[in-house]
This record gives C-alpha cells, sequence and structure tokens, in this order.
C-alpha cells in the first residue's frame, strides 16, 4: 500500500504539472491561431463606420458564430475542427529536481468546448477594455496514458511506470478575463493588462491504471478528484499569472502587423464569413 500511495502522490502532482505547463499553452496556440486566421483573410477594407459598432455585440455574435462551427472546422482557411479537439499525440518530458515525467499520452480528445454560455460580455470603449464571461458545461477528456514517472522523496529514488486510460469529466468550468485591446508602435494590434480567473463546479475522474486492482483505481481517482479540486482553488493566482503571460506573448506577437485601425471591420466581416459556412454533423 505504500507504494501505491507514493506512485498516487506522484502520478497527482505529474498531472497537475501536465495539465498547468503543457495543455494551456498547446490549446492557446491553436485557437490563438485560428482566431488570427479569421481576422488575417477577413475583408479588412470593409467600409464600416467604427463610431457605430457596437463592439459588446459585435463580440458576441462573433463567438456565436464560431460555436456553430467548431465541429466541422473549415479546410480552405486551415482552421481545424475543434469540438470534439483531438491530437494523436502529446509527448511529455518533464524533468525537475524532484520529479520527471516522461511518455506520451495517445488520441486525446476533449469534448464540449462548444457547450458554453455567455454569461457576461461586455466592452467599455472609453478605456479600450473587453471583460468576458463564459461557462463551459461539461467538458469531457478522454485520452490513453503510456507514462514513466521519477521522483526523489528525501533522498529515495522511485520509478513507476504508469499504462492507462484517461476519463476526466469538468463541471461548470467558468472563465473570466479581462484586458486593453490598444495598438502598438506599428499601429498593429495589442493585449494588454490581461487577466484571467478560473472556477469549476466539480470534477469526475474515472480513469482506469491497468496495472491496478478495481479497488485501488476507485482510491486514485477519488483522491484525484479531490486534490484536483483544491488545487484548482488554492493555485488560481498561478494559473491567471500563466495564462496572462502566455496569452500576452503569443497574440501580440501573432497580431503585430494587423491593423488595430480595422479590428473593428475585421470582426464585422469574420461573422459575416463564419455565418456563411455550412456545419452539417
Amino acid at each position: 500500500m505504500n507504494v501505491f500511495l507514493i506512485s498516487l502522490l506522484i502520478v497527482t502532482l505529474a498531472l497537475a504539472n501536465s495539465f498547468a505547463n503543457v495543455v494551456p499553452s498547446n490549446e492557446e496556440k491553436n485557437l490563438l491561431n485560428e482566431s488570427t486566421t479569421l481576422l488575417e483573410t477577413s475583408n479588412l477594407t470593409s467600409t464600416h463606420n467604427e463610431t457605430t459598432l457596437d463592439m459588446t455585440e459585435a463580440l458576441a455574435e462573433l463567438l456565436t458564430a464560431y460555436k456553430k462551427i467548431m465541429p466541422c472546422g473549415n479546410a480552405s482557411l486551415g482552421v481545424p475542427p475543434t469540438a470534439p479537439f483531438r491530437n494523436p499525440s502529446v509527448k511529455l518530458n518533464f524533468s525537475g529536481e524532484f520529479l520527471s515525467v516522461k511518455g506520451e499520452i495517445d488520441n486525446l480528445v476533449i469534448d464540449g468546448l462548444d457547450d458554453f454560455l455567455i454569461v457576461q460580455l461586455a466592452h467599455k470603449a472609453s478605456l479600450n477594455h473587453t471583460e468576458m464571461d463564459i461557462l463551459y458545461k461539461n467538458i469531457q477528456i478522454l485520452g490513453k496514458f503510456n507514462l514513466t514517472i521519477g521522483a526523489d522523496l528525501a533522498g529515495f529514488k522511485y520509478v513507476q511506470p504508469l499504462e492507462g486510460f484517461i476519463n476526466f469529466q469538468v463541471l461548470n468550468m467558468r472563465t473570466t478575463f479581462g484586458m486593453n485591446i490598444g495598438q502598438n508602435e506599428v499601429g498593429g494590434i495589442q493585449f494588454s493588462n490581461f487577466e484571467y480567473t478560473l472556477q469549476v463546479g466539480d470534477i469526475v475522474v474515472n480513469n482506469l491504471n491497468t496495472k491496478w486492482s478495481v479497488a485501488v483505481n476507485n482510491f486514485a481517482n477519488q483522491y484525484i478528484r479531490d486534490f484536483s479540486m483544491l488545487f484548482l482553488q488554492t493555485n488560481r493566482e498561478m494559473f491567471g499569472k500563466m495564462y496572462s503571460e502566455s496569452f500576452m506573448e503569443l497574440a501580440n506577437k501573432a497580431l503585430y502587423n494587423v491593423p488595430y485601425s480595422y479590428l473593428g471591420s475585421s470582426i464585422v466581416e469574420s461573422v459575416k464569413l463564419l455565418k456563411s459556412m455550412e456545419c452539417k454533423q
């Protein structure tokens, strides 16, 4: 039982580290690339009157229109399907002072990204500040893992191979964020003062480690659920800082040469483009 508890602790730390350092950055890159593609392929010569544009309404329409095509994507624009989001292989190779994680997660599927509710969306033109509050009702995370975990616990070297299946449900995940949208030194779009908060209603864990018995798996799933909830609750500031730093760097680099003066018309044209697309499932 001591070996199992050590394995469980290491797996928990590995999962926490993996989701904190691998998944968010990959997700942000995918979603940001898709958003940038839509901006760049929009009709930037539109003569839409910026002074009459209701940015709050325009952004809400953009999210609603994008939600509609998420299951299909659009091959001609290079936008892949994201509902569900699929990644055939995620390789992990983390090595720290006391913990190492090597291996891969195969057939990663994240379903439910299009099942969201816009709780609040507001744009304050006088401050160029946008705030969004989005509720994801049910996100299902599936995959198959094959990992080797190594740890140094008080001088005790521990190596454990792990193999099995991931089956997570994240219920009522609420993400709120705010940011200023202005222009950089060359007149491109620039984000600043990014703030992010994450709340989760509950997590349902039905993972299966094929090396463990049913009883041990049940105990592990309950432990991982409790630890994950505590981890999310006590590390909100860390997630906010992490997302702020990674989002700002990626977004500002991708949109550096997209003219700020065309932001409003780009959103309008992107909405028209998305609404014109068909997505038959």
